[in-house]
């Protein structure tokens, strides 16, 4: 292995034939110190097949398994039999890859006072790898998950998520419910035209223009007005909820002019709370996800947003109560909201979507800033939020 600006590569490269299978163990992998993640090698030969030079990975132990050969040229990740036995193949994402990667875990946690779903997770108990679930969507990673219990249909507590992000695709519903948005961010991959794709993979926004594109084509949201709006921003994707004709025209008609950016959160600033207890209010705080639990005692809350990646910019209330927040442009490149405290619910929290576009796009895909309350009298209170006992 040699040392590379922190990262540990491995020396030997995992050698695959596109729309085959390429198998990964010790000598193919190395570790980057900074993110705290594997870094596959991986070299691919060939180039035939609308999905060439794309990776799909499995982790959930082949329980919701995609047909790669419906996708000609993807290419099927797996992990030799020790990585398979330390259980690396399993859950969270945790490997950056040369290439771009499409992924699925149909798995949750059912028991116990931890129950939750993946992407629930995702921003309560695995909080602090928030910056690598980052890293992996701007290095063209897309993965899909369901919510299980968390949200309807089949929450018996409706939606309990704090906050969301849009650092995965989630879908209503339990196993197999990932795999339609699997292949529609597939099918978008296929659809791009080849230099929009070589664009995009190399200004990492390949993962988020999935986002835009499943979001747009989404049935309801026939407008940029409805793009802007809760209509194209569900906590999770239902079942049959794609108009996958649009989808498959809106990839093909991009070009790399009318590539949208990426609006980054590069600040979410709140006005001074009496509260002083051991729990912080600030969640997690990422480039395209921020999230705070409002634990003072105020009715009602400022906070400014500062913003970057695009010419102009735009900030909705995309989900709660509309009369919850308040949205003033302050400048060019930032945002005051207003939250009214009361309006918020344990079950019904406010989520701030943040676009950008340049001046020849349409905006892009959405960053999240979410807000919401705990109540340990409320029907369900998730014990990682409230701090009652510690994180497993």
């Amino acid at each position: 292995m040699t040392l590379s600006c922190g990262v540990l590569l491995a020396a030997v490269a995992a050698k695959g034939v596109v729309g085959g299978t390429v198998t990964l163990g010790a000598e193919n992998l190395g570790w980057d110190r900074s993110a705290g993640c594997l870094v596959a090698n991986v070299e691919l030969t060939g180039t035939d097949g609308a999905n060439a030079g794309d990776l799909y990975f499995n982790r959930d132990a082949g329980h919701s398994v995609l047909k790669i050969r419906e996708f000609p040229g993807l290419t099927q990740v797996k992990l030799d039999a020790e990585g398979h036995a330390k259980g690396l193949d399993v859950d969270f994402p945790n490997t950056l890859f040369p290439c771009p990667v499409f992924g699925n875990c149909s798995r949750a946690m059912t028991q116990g006072p931890y129950w939750r779903s993946l992407p629930r997770a995702m921003v309560t108990t695995m909080a602090a790898r928030m910056p690598l679930y980052y890293r992996f969507y701007r290095s063209n990673q897309v993965w899909v998950f369901p919510t299980v219990n968390d949200c309807e249909p089949l929450g018996s507590h409706g939606d309990v998520f704090a906050s969301v992000t849009p650092y995965c695709l989630v879908t209503q519903g339990r196993s197999w419910s990932d795999l339609p948005y699997l292949k529609a961010a597939l099918e978008v991959s296929a659809a791009l035209p080849r230099d929009v794709k070589r664009e995009a993979v190399a200004r990492g926004l390949l993962a988020p223009t999935v986002q835009l594109l499943v979001r747009r084509a989404l049935k309801g949201v026939e407008s940029e007005a409805d793009y802007l709006s809760a209509k194209a921003h569900p906590t999770a994707f239902p079942a049959n909820g794609l108009d996958l004709a649009r989808l498959r025209a809106s990839a093909r008609a991009l070009t790399v002019e009318t590539l949208p950016p990426l609006a980054l959160v590069a600040g979410a600033g709140g006005s001074k709370s009496a509260y002083e207890g051991k729990m912080p209010e600030l969640t997690y705080a990422s480039p395209c996800a921020w999230a705070f639990v409002l634990r003072g005692p105020e009715s009602e809350r400022t906070f400014v947003l500062k913003v970057a990646g695009g010419d102009d910019y735009a900030a909705v209330p995309v989900h709660g109560d509309p009369a919850a927040a308040k949205v003033e442009r302050l400048a060019a490149d930032g945002f005051k909201v207003t939250v009214d405290r009361t309006k918020l619910t344990p079950t019904n929290r406010l989520d701030i979507a943040v676009f950008a576009k340049g001046k020849a796009t349409s905006w892009g895909a959405p960053s999240f800033v979410s807000f919401a309350i705990v109540d340990s009298a409320a029907d369900y209170a998730d014990p990682v939020l409230l701090g009652i006992n510690p994180v497993p």
